[in-house]
């Protein structure tokens, strides 16, 4: 499979479909934390495939600093929170509540100590012949650090949920991760951000089952 500007911006008008289906008929505040995923990877999607566009063309090349910059920042900065926070927002089972706050703690520390990052180290991305790899001159602990606490509050508050169907977008979202590091081990960020997108389109069933089943043991965050 080539990834290229093409697949990013055909996943993004997907994920613009999916968002709307998703929130259209959302009436509570955690049917749009959830719904509006999908849109999240809209942006996301677009602002890799305008970068793609600076690295293939030259007369375009002024585009690439902002689209990467949105593209990380979306990623790595709004990502470790929105994830943990969203599914605190729809639980309402006592010890699961407590374990997604415990996560949504590690997700802003991992959120600030991104943008500090971003700030102190620049990062840069590169055309690797199919993939974009992202590049950043992290001290080692630092990368590690950030990277495995990533992991963490993207994937584990997943599994934590209670809500209809999310155990199998989960398993699906770790199961395209171990994919990205063994298939794309040179650009883990771009591919499994691609996988993960096209995985958000399955968060409509997630919302719409839960709407379905309202009064069943889901509820806001108070």
């Amino acid at each position: 499979m080539c990834f290229s500007a093409t697949a990013s911006f055909i996943a993004s008008g997907a994920t613009a479909i999916a968002g709307g289906v998703a929130l259209r008929g959302a009436h509570k505040p955690w049917h749009f934390l959830i719904g509006v995923i999908p849109l999240h990877f809209t942006v996301h999607q677009a602002a890799e495939g305008v970068l793609w566009l600076s690295l293939t063309d030259p007369a375009r090349v002024t585009w690439g600093t902002p689209a990467m910059m949105l593209y990380l920042a979306l990623e790595q900065v709004i990502w470790p929170l929105w994830v943990p926070g969203a599914m605190l927002a729809a639980e309402a089972v006592p010890r699961r509540r407590t374990a997604l706050i415990s996560l949504l703690a590690i997700g802003a520390m991992v959120s600030v100590a991104d943008v500090y990052g971003l700030h102190a180290f620049p990062p840069s991305a590169h055309n690797t012949g199919g993939h974009i790899q992202y590049l950043q001159a992290t001290p080692t602990l630092f990368h590690w650090a950030t990277k495995l606490g990533y992991v963490i509050t993207i994937i584990l508050p997943l599994f934590v949920s209670s809500l209809p169907h999310m155990r199998v977008v989960a398993l699906l979202i770790l199961a395209s991760l171990i994919a990205a590091k063994g298939f794309y081990p040179e650009a883990v960020a771009s591919t499994w951000c691609f996988f993960a997108a096209v995985i958000s389109l399955l968060l409509i069933l997630v919302v719409k089952s839960a709407q379905s089943e309202a009064g069943e043991g889901h509820s806001i965050a108070a």
